[in-house]
Protein backbone atom coordinates (compact mmCIF):
# COMPACT_ATOMS: atom_id res chain seq x y z
CA UNK A 1 0.00 0.00 0.00
CA UNK A 2 1.03 3.29 -0.73
CA UNK A 3 1.19 5.59 1.83
CA UNK A 4 0.43 9.50 2.32
CA UNK A 5 3.45 12.17 1.94
CA UNK A 6 4.95 13.53 4.81
CA UNK A 7 2.89 15.70 6.28
CA UNK A 8 -0.64 14.55 5.52
CA UNK A 9 -2.56 12.31 6.99
CA UNK A 10 -5.84 10.24 6.44
CA UNK A 11 -9.46 10.13 8.34
CA UNK A 12 -13.03 10.27 8.03
CA UNK A 13 -14.73 13.02 7.33
CA UNK A 14 -17.56 15.03 9.11
CA UNK A 15 -21.01 16.20 7.88
CA UNK A 16 -19.65 19.47 9.01
CA UNK A 17 -17.22 19.33 5.99
CA UNK A 18 -19.61 19.42 3.12
CA UNK A 19 -18.78 22.59 2.01
CA UNK A 20 -15.12 22.16 2.08
CA UNK A 21 -15.70 18.94 0.10
CA UNK A 22 -17.46 21.22 -2.47
CA UNK A 23 -14.44 23.63 -2.66
CA UNK A 24 -11.76 20.92 -2.65
CA UNK A 25 -14.03 18.68 -5.57
CA UNK A 26 -14.18 22.17 -7.67
CA UNK A 27 -10.63 22.51 -7.25
CA UNK A 28 -9.97 19.30 -8.58
CA UNK A 29 -11.76 19.77 -11.11
CA UNK A 30 -9.82 22.68 -12.57
CA UNK A 31 -6.29 20.53 -12.39
CA UNK A 32 -8.39 18.76 -15.80
CA UNK A 33 -9.18 21.43 -17.78
CA UNK A 34 -8.23 22.10 -21.36
CA UNK A 35 -7.16 18.45 -20.84
CA UNK A 36 -9.94 16.88 -22.89
CA UNK A 37 -10.45 14.57 -19.88
CA UNK A 38 -13.30 16.18 -18.47
CA UNK A 39 -16.35 17.75 -20.22
CA UNK A 40 -16.13 21.54 -19.60
CA UNK A 41 -19.36 22.07 -18.24
CA UNK A 42 -18.46 19.46 -15.68
CA UNK A 43 -16.07 21.33 -14.53
CA UNK A 44 -18.58 23.85 -13.13
CA UNK A 45 -20.66 20.98 -11.03
CA UNK A 46 -19.66 19.19 -7.83
CA UNK A 47 -20.51 16.28 -6.25
CA UNK A 48 -23.96 16.99 -5.10
CA UNK A 49 -23.95 17.59 -1.27
CA UNK A 50 -26.64 14.75 -0.52
CA UNK A 51 -24.49 12.23 -2.08
CA UNK A 52 -21.88 13.98 0.06
CA UNK A 53 -23.99 13.47 2.87
CA UNK A 54 -24.99 9.69 2.22
CA UNK A 55 -21.23 8.71 1.74
CA UNK A 56 -20.41 10.26 5.32
CA UNK A 57 -23.14 8.34 6.80
CA UNK A 58 -21.97 5.17 4.74
CA UNK A 59 -18.58 5.56 5.65
CA UNK A 60 -17.32 5.79 2.27
CA UNK A 61 -15.34 9.33 2.47
CA UNK A 62 -11.55 9.78 3.15
CA UNK A 63 -10.06 13.35 3.53
CA UNK A 64 -6.03 13.69 2.82
CA UNK A 65 -5.70 16.26 5.63
CA UNK A 66 -2.19 18.55 6.32
CA UNK A 67 -0.85 17.03 9.11
CA UNK A 68 0.18 19.91 11.60
CA UNK A 69 -3.31 21.99 10.48
CA UNK A 70 -5.95 19.32 9.97
CA UNK A 71 -6.77 20.94 6.74
CA UNK A 72 -9.14 19.08 4.47
CA UNK A 73 -7.12 18.92 1.08
CA UNK A 74 -8.70 16.01 -0.80
CA UNK A 75 -10.70 12.81 -0.59
CA UNK A 76 -11.85 9.80 -2.00
CA UNK A 77 -15.46 8.87 -1.59
CA UNK A 78 -16.03 4.90 -2.56
CA UNK A 79 -18.88 2.44 -2.39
Amino acid sequence: MRRCPKGYKITRVGDDEIARLVEVNLAADQLFAGSGLVDDDDLRRHIPKDVFSAAILARDMFAARHVETAELVGFTLTS
